[in-house]
């Protein structure tokens, strides 16, 4: 059944490009191949991501006394002289949605040059992966100096904050950027 579905997402997709209706095939690629991301692939995604973003997260182990990064149970424990806490990183915390969508975008965006594809595909990842750790340490951080109080401010608006606008300098950077300069401003 899955590969019938997928097999119709492919001829849909071809047909719609061969008839030159791009913005209709990019909107379904990039949905598709998101949809099949996050289905067939989301536990190794998020297996590489977490790899990632535990390693990073770790150098600040020898930084920061009382923090305990541990990549197997996924959680992060920062200890002060009041309380101990132990953050929990879930599905919806490591960035994997982030990544698949700007993965899947990219995948369909219309650049044709490969090379400068995969380079925006390198850093546009990486910037994600960076921009997740910086929101995890700003927690870390506002914990252990601030303490228990602060922290669902700085999980849920201070923190997300930055990630998105970290994502929306990003998403220009790497995509709108490349048709701005390709565009012709007439006088």
């Amino acid at each position: 059944m899955v590969i019938i579905v997928i097999c119709i997402w492919i001829f849909i997709y071809y047909r719609l490009k061969s008839n030159s209706l791009n913005t209709l095939a990019f909107i379904l690629g990039s949905f598709g191949l998101f949809t099949i991301g996050i289905f067939f692939f989301r536990d190794i995604i998020e297996e590489i991501i977490m790899k990632v973003q535990f390693g990073i997260l770790s150098l600040f182990e020898n930084v920061i006394t009382d923090l305990d990064v541990f990549y197997q149970n996924s959680s992060i424990i920062v200890r002060t002289p009041k309380i101990i806490k132990n953050i929990l990183i879930n599905y919806e915390c490591s960035g994997v949605i982030e990544v698949l969508v700007f993965t899947s975008i990219l995948i369909f965006y219309p650049i044709k040059d490969f090379k400068a594809k995969t380079i925006k595909f390198v850093l546009g990842n990486f910037t994600i992966m960076l921009a997740n750790v910086l929101r995890m340490a700003l927690m870390i951080i506002a914990l252990k100096y601030f303490g228990d109080r602060v922290f669902d401010f700085v999980h849920l608006i201070l923190g997300k904050l930055l990630f998105y606008i970290i994502m929306i300098c990003m998403y220009y950077f790497t995509l709108s950027k490349f048709h701005i300069n390709k565009c012709k401003v007439v006088e």
